[in-house]
């Protein structure tokens, strides 16, 4: 496939993914005249987005197409400044090889990804001194291979890092709410807590993230699951308050409660899901702490049951 001419003029980034998070992020940046590419592995959305652009239907329900242009060949790429992971954390090998082969030499990558270890995955194949870590808390819902629907306005956080300037370079150029973090590590553990409660027990219920809400049961799971994480996470230096994350488990809740969770969709779609770099990363930091984490361990099981079964229909 022959990469079409793009105007060398406009800011470029390249994202990697075509999943949910990437085409959400892809139409992002490009409703800003950023030129936009996607390297990724998924022939059919790579087919569509080539073919009628990103799509994504906002939450008023309307729909709107952004020109990017996608490729499963990262020789595409060649020379790519910034590359923006947004692929699964099963996918972070795979994705670091291929931006092995085309990120530019003085070019940064940020993962944004769930779970634990991407970017030790990233630096061990490009240089530490080329990945910058962040989190986001957009939503989004895959409606078909290239076209998403929004679940839910989101910020992003990266690091403050000496060689991030080109990304905020491009973040200024949107709206898309950021900050530069002082604390990475404590930010990513706000976001692993927030992915361990919510996903799992989405894709387990089957129902839509604010769904959880609506049940006294499903409270008390939220803060037992964030009891455990909370204690797992003090082995690590890293302190927080349960009252003020359940709070802000609540508010993600609230924001995203029409998005159907990234592993519920991986379980419709009968592929991977993250839940072991994410529970299963609590039950191992755990067991190397000597801290029993049943409920996690639970949670770990049950999704991995439901994707056996799902998988065997």
């Amino acid at each position: 496939m022959k990469k079409p001419m793009q105007n060398s003029k406009k800011p470029s980034i390249l994202i990697v993914g075509t999943g949910a998070m990437a085409c959400l992020f892809a139409s992002l940046f490009a409703q800003w005249n950023i030129n936009v590419s996607m390297l990724g592995s998924w022939k059919q959305a790579i087919n569509n987005i080539n073919k009628n652009g990103v799509k994504l239907t906002d939450l008023k329900k309307k729909t709107h197409a952004y020109h990017a242009f996608a490729s499963d060949n990262p020789e595409d790429f060649v020379s790519a400044k910034v590359a923006l992971v947004l692929v699964k954390s099963w996918q972070t090998k795979r994705a670091a090889e291929q931006l092995n082969t085309c990120l530019a030499d003085d070019g940064v990558c940020i993962t944004l990804q769930n779970g634990l270890g991407n970017d030790i995955i990233l630096s061990s194949v490009l240089g530490k001194h080329r990945i910058i870590r962040g989190i986001t808390t957009y939503g989004a819902t895959i409606i078909e291979p290239g076209w998403i629907q929004l679940g839910g306005i989101g910020e992003i956080i990266i690091e403050k890092y000496p060689i991030s300037p080109p990304l905020y370079d491009l973040l200024q150029q949107t709206n898309l709410p950021y900050k530069i973090s002082e604390d990475i590590e404590k930010d990513i553990w706000e976001k692993l807590l927030i992915n361990a409660t919510i996903n799992p027990l989405t894709a387990i219920l089957d129902i839509q993230n604010g769904d959880l809400l609506k049940f006294p049961y499903t409270k008390r799971i939220l803060k037992s699951i964030i009891t455990e994480v909370i204690q797992v996470a003090h082995t690590q230096n890293i302190n927080f308050s349960p009252d003020k994350q359940y709070k802000r488990v609540i508010d993600v809740l609230e924001m995203t409660s029409h998005n159907r969770s990234s592993m519920l969709q991986d379980i419709d779609r009968h592929a991977p899901t993250e839940i072991e770099n994410i529970n299963g990363a609590i039950v191992r930091l755990g067991e190397a702490k000597h801290i029993n984490t049943p409920v996690n361990q639970s949670l770990v099981d049950l999704v991995k049951t439901i994707a056996q079964i799902r998988h065997s229909l």
